[in-house]
């Protein structure tokens, strides 16, 4: 399983603390950098780069899972 479908599927089940890596840090031997996703209302989700490269954000309204490698 690769450190994509796993970070998905964490997300997915909700078992993904983004707070955690706000400040960046490293998960099963991969760097991540979170960043809360806003618009005009207030948070609606989060953003996860994956050693420096791939994204991957969630929308909290839309329950969607956007993956840009």
């Amino acid at each position: 399983m690769t450190i994509i479908e796993r970070l998905s599927r964490a997300i997915k089940d909700d078992r993904f603390n983004y707070e955690k890596y706000l400040g960046g840090g490293t998960w099963h031997g991969h760097h991540l950098q979170a960043m809360p996703l806003h618009c005009s209302y207030g948070q609606i989700g989060f953003s996860v780069t994956i050693d420096y490269h791939d994204e991957i954000s969630y929308d909290w309204e839309l329950n969607e899972l956007c993956i840009n490698p």
